[in-house]
C-alpha cells in the first residue's frame, strides 16, 4: 500500500479511537451521574471538556467542540463550586 492510502487509514484509525475515547469518557460521566457522586461528575466534566478543547486546537473552527468544549467546562465548574459550598458550610 502506498505511503497515500496508509495515511488515510492511520488517520480513519485515529479518529476510530478518538471517537472510543470520548464514549467512554461520556460513559463515565453518565456512571457518575447514576450514582449521583458529585466528585466523579466533577471529574467526567473536565476530561470531556479538555477533550474537546484538544480537538478544537487541531481543526480550529469546528463549532461543535466549541460549544462541547464550553458546555463540560462549564458543568464542571459549576459541580465545583456546588462541592466547595457545601465544604465550606461543613467547616464553619
Amino acid at each position: 500500500m502506498g505511503r497515500g492510502g496508509g495515511g488515510r487509514w492511520k488517520k480513519e484509525e485515529e479518529e476510530e479511537l478518538k471517537a472510543a475515547k470520548r464514549g467512554a469518557k461520556k460513559k463515565h460521566l453518565q456512571l457518575a451521574k447514576e450514582a449521583d457522586d458529585l466528585v466523579e461528575q466533577q471529574r467526567g466534566s473536565t476530561q470531556l471538556g479538555r477533550t474537546y478543547y484538544e480537538i478544537l486546537l487541531r481543526s480550529e473552527n469546528d463549532h461543535s467542540a466549541i460549544r462541547n468544549a464550553k458546555k463540560y467546562f462549564k458543568s464542571s465548574m459549576k459541580l465545583a463550586r456546588g462541592q466547595w459550598k457545601t465544604l465550606t458550610r461543613e467547616f464553619l
